[in-house]
């Protein structure tokens, strides 16, 4: 996983900016509510299996469009997802196998036939729960389990130990846990003479998986105590603290964390991206993976405080029963399939200035004035009680419509602009 992420991981982040690359127009063209039916079994999988390989990505918004579109490519094709999780089951990136399931999932939903579901059902049950030890990620296990548990309500499948589906689950947790010295070793010094500026990847890790109080008072990290803690705040009889330093040598030890392959790109990764939060850091998606590892492995071993005896004297314990009890849930995959279109909100007054002068050239059109609307038809409006308006501050824009017989992305379509 982090080789691939290196360098396949790298060049997929910003793929969204570019709408022609071939990525994209997979993405668009799964994702189209068209009937797909004049795909072949081959070209279904092959398609379900590029798309796949996007969900390595650290890109939120590709990384869920790409889900979404994989759902809507799956549907009614429950053969095609058998045979896509038997290609990916053995790729160590969970990453990949928790939105491939989530698609699987979605796909399943909105299936109308449900032919071949029994069998996708036994290949689930053989790959993840049967084996020695369950896939530890909290998320991989919802999504196989829900689709199984959606065969068993329609009648499609039967089971004679229905339990092995469902939590707790078979895996190892430790007793010890690494100590502050032990993880802060892993932090680069940023005064020493050798430091390089990309070192401050690795630190970035260190420093956002602090809990509250994991090194003192307010040096907490905002995914420490916000996100990593909250999650396992039901687990109350362990210090958060050595929970996050457990995670921590999960991100290095485990996963392969390496600065000198990810810390250049997780230094700029989300580089004028703070506000939107949908680019992450390389560093940031070990964090989320070792957060639904930890969240698996603590929940089969131990049980969590219910909610509501969580601050009372006499606490009541239960095994836990899914992610939906914490929220960790970040997509929802059954919903209706990733779409492009703009939304654009009409205007209250009813003259609005339909632009049509699309004949021409583009090279005719860009010299042409009398062709530009006119300024005071767009500020002299009028509502639908017949009240005149004067627009004083005021943004156009008309699209082309597509000829019939281009090309969506091969068509370089006029757009006229007027704003004031």
């Amino acid at each position: 996983m982090a080789i691939r992420d290196s360098f396949w991981t790298k060049y997929l982040h910003n793929l969204d900016y570019y709408e022609t690359s071939s990525m994209q127009r997979l993405i668009d063209w799964a994702g189209a509510e068209e009937d797909k039916f004049y795909l072949s079994d081959d070209s279904r999988l092959l398609a379900a299996k590029a798309l796949s390989w996007l969900l390595t990505s650290t890109n939120i918004k590709l990384r869920d469009s790409a889900t979404k579109s994989l759902a809507n490519l799956l549907k009614n094709s429950i053969k095609t997802i058998t045979a896509l999780i038997d290609s990916f089951k053995d790729v160590n990136d969970p990453y990949v196998l928790e939105r491939i399931l989530a698609a699987s999932y979605g796909a399943v939903l909105n299936s109308v036939t449900l032919d071949d579901l029994d069998k996708l059902s036994e290949n689930i049950v053989a790959t993840i729960f049967e084996a020695k030890e369950v896939y530890p990620n909290v998320l991989v296990r919802d999504y196989a389990r829900n689709i199984i548990e959606y065969a068993l309500y329609k009648k499609v499948y039967q089971m004679d130990n229905v339990d092995i589906i469902r939590p707790p689950y078979r895996s190892d947790f430790p007793t010890t846990f690494p100590t502050n010295e032990e993880i802060d070793a892993y932090k680069y010094d940023y005064n020493a003479a050798d430091f390089k500026d990309y070192y401050w990847g690795q630190n970035t890790i260190l420093s956002s998986m602090v809990t509250e109080y994991g090194r003192g008072i307010c040096s907490y990290g905002d995914f420490g105590r916000y996100t990593f803690q909250s999650a396992l705040s039901g687990w109350c009889d362990f210090d958060p603290n050595d929970l996050s330093n457990y995670a921590c040598k999960l991100i290095f030890e485990k996963y392969g964390y390496d600065v000198e392959k990810h810390g250049q790109f997780d230094r700029y990764a989300s580089e004028g991206d703070r506000s939107r939060n949908k680019k992450e850091r390389i560093g940031k998606k070990y964090q989320w993976i070792a957060l639904y590892e930890v969240l698996a492995r603590i929940a089969d071993n131990h049980q969590v405080v219910e909610g509501g005896s969580l601050w009372s004297e006499s606490k009541n314990y239960v095994w836990f029963q899914g992610p939906w009890e914490l929220f960790v849930r970040k997509i929802d995959p059954t919903t209706p399939s990733y779409s492009k279109e703009i939304i654009r909100q009409k205007s209250f007054w009813n003259n609005e200035n339909p632009y049509n002068d699309w004949d021409s050239t583009i090279n005719d059109w860009l010299k042409r004035e009398a062709n530009l609307p006119d300024p005071l038809e767009l500020i002299s409006v009028l509502s639908a009680d017949d009240k005149k308006y004067l627009l004083l501050d005021g943004f156009f824009t008309w699209d082309e419509p597509l000829p019939l017989g281009e090309d969506e992305y091969g068509y370089a379509k006029k757009t006229p602009l007027v704003s004031y």
